[in-house]
């Protein structure tokens, strides 16, 4: 045990903002399927991990960013 609470409630979520699934405020395992052609082509179109500025975050900064 951590001492870290979560909410719960996690979502997948398609590139455009369709929820694809959605868990229960319990602990849950979440599955579903990820068109990763659809999240390729919404990258190539919309390049927002060019934009990221990980310096400004902090603490929670990704310390490097992989794009496809």
């Amino acid at each position: 045990m951590t001492g870290i609470g979560f909410i719960g409630r996690s979502t997948v979520v398609d590139p455009w903002g369709v929820i694809l699934a959605g868990a229960p405020d319990e602990e849950a395992l979440l599955t579903t399927t990820i068109d990763l052609d659809q999240v390729r082509r919404v990258r190539n179109w919309w390049p927002l991990n060019e934009q990221i500025r990980p310096e400004l975050y902090g603490k929670v900064a990704v310390k490097s960013v992989t794009t496809s």
